[in-house]
């Protein structure tokens, strides 16, 4: 990962950072694509820290990222993928292909208070996926999406 000098100290400032650096021309293409997994990773809930919109067009901005630690980077998928989503609503980019982990955060939300969480299913297609980051520590595999390339009605509530 690129050393961000315009990291400040308290992680949930590190959106906003790395927005700012971005749009003021502080950071390269390649910068912002090192840097974007791990503070959105970072972040709990990422659209209450930056709108979706604005995530979209970090991520847009990068072309496909695929990013993990050990240096084995994720590729772009070829085929669409059934991915999994706990939360309030089917309306977000942060989805999963493992449904345990979907089913983890709907019981994060229970827990947080954020509100009543259900698991969502659809199947994407490859050209919305716009990350795939694997997240060793916690044993995760998230997949960035831009909800406007799919059918959000589509997508099924599943038993938690």
């Amino acid at each position: 990962m690129t050393t961000d000098p315009f990291a400040p100290k308290s992680r949930l400032q590190w959106p906003i950072k790395l927005l700012e650096a971005w749009r003021s021309g502080r950071l390269s293409r390649e910068q912002l694509r090192d840097l974007l997994p791990p503070i959105l990773s970072g972040s709990i809930i990422p659209a209450s820290v930056l709108p979706e919109d604005v995530w979209l067009e970090l991520f847009q901005e990068t072309g496909f990222v695929g990013h993990a630690r050990n240096g084995n980077s994720p590729s772009k998928p070829r085929k669409p993928l059934k991915l999994f989503r706990g939360a309030s609503s089917p309306r977000g980019f942060s989805w999963t292909p493992d449904l345990e982990t979907a089913r983890k955060f709907v019981r994060d939300y229970d827990e947080v208070g954020v509100g009543p969480a259900k698991v969502w299913e659809a199947t994407v297609p490859p050209e919305a996926v716009l990350a795939v980051i694997e997240h060793r520590t916690r044993g995760e595999r998230e997949v960035v999406v831009d909800p406007r390339w799919f059918d959000l009605r589509e997508a099924s509530i599943l038993a938690v």
